[in-house]
């Protein structure tokens, strides 16, 4: 049997442009495809035409299993375990990509394009009851280099050393039961744009890529981290230009609860502060500050997976009496 993206056995989860009907499509890390379904193998579809190679890299996982890597092709078949005729969940992770291909504008080379899936017989979906909670930031965000050791430092050999469910931001959600949802882009900063043809932070954030505005639900949470790529930015024109950011996204999510973390390495952290206060003085708003000084060493810029997992502890001891 074959079943579109959009049948209802099928849950599509993360930043995704909706509007065809025959396909479902993302450039975002991090995006999610959920299917439960009947039977002993399940495969699913991808439209690879504009795709360049290296491919994106994707998560595979049956009923909570392991997950299994694989680069995204035509055809995907994942045999049920135990090879019984049961109800199983697959989820499908956008784990990595490549920076510097265009995910921005067409043709989208760098994208994750799902058509449907083949298998015996349609499951059905448990609601999902978890709030949920954006991330929006850059190459760490994103997972950029957290498995060095994967091959040289180039494009390459990127899908197999980015991860984005070893990020501090799913870790995260993960331990606070959020559902995540992701924005990281390499290279993008409030006050630059980045690889693959991204704007600026304020100017992309409200589209999934060029002329795909959002349509997703209002997150519960969000939380930014801006500044790694505008660290060689006068101050001034940064605080400027979060300020534009913050205004864009109260105004797409005047309900949503808005964290600003701090940078990593320590840049900026005071006037970020400041920041903060002035704009809820101003907008008689309730952005909290992430004080984030000391949690890991600025080096390196791109934190592995230890680096990512103490970012994620001192993250959750933060965010959960206020989540």
């Amino acid at each position: 049997m074959l079943l579109s993206w959009n049948h209802p056995s099928i849950r599509i989860i993360g930043r995704w442009d909706r509007r065809n009907p025959g396909r479902v499509v993302t450039t975002n890390p991090g995006g999610i495809i959920e299917i439960s379904y009947y039977g002993e193998m399940i495969t699913l579809c991808f439209d690879v035409v504009d795709n360049q190679y290296p491919r994106p890299h994707l998560w595979l996982q049956v009923d909570n299993g392991v997950r299994i890597e694989s680069a995204l092709e035509p055809f995907l078949h994942i045999q049920s375990p135990g090879g019984d005729g049961g109800c199983h969940l697959l989820r499908v992770i956008f784990k990595s990509a490549v920076e510097e291909q265009n995910r921005w504008s067409e043709p989208l080379v760098g994208k994750v394009s799902f058509l449907g899936t083949i298998l015996e017989r349609p499951g059905l979906l448990q609601e999902r009851k978890e709030k949920v909670i954006e991330f929006v930031g850059d190459s760490i965000t994103e997972g950029v280099l957290i498995d060095t050791e994967c091959g040289e430092d180039c494009q390459a050999t990127r899908t197999y050393q980015d991860d984005v469910c070893a990020t501090y931001a799913w870790l995260t959600a993960e331990r606070l039961n959020l559902e995540p949802r992701f924005m990281g882009f390499g290279g993008v900063g409030v006050t630059q744009g980045g690889m693959g043809g991204v704007p600026k932070a304020s100017l992309a954030y409200p589209y999934v890529y060029e002329n795909c505005q959002l349509g997703e639900r209002e997150p519960d949470f969000i939380l930014i981290n801006h500044g790694a790529n505008d660290r060689k930015a006068d101050v001034v024109n940064y605080i400027q230009e979060y300020h534009n950011l913050l205004t864009v996204i109260r105004k797409l999510h005047p309900h949503s609860q808005i964290f600003c973390a701090g940078m990593f390495f320590g840049l900026f952290l005071d006037d970020l502060r400041e920041l903060v206060e002035k704009f809820n003085r101003q907008y008689h708003d309730r952005v909290i500050y992430i004080d984030t000084k000391g949690w890991i060493p600025p080096d390196p810029l791109h934190p592995l997976r230890e680096g990512h997992r103490r970012i994620a502890e001192k993250l959750v001891e933060q965010l959960k009496p206020m989540i």
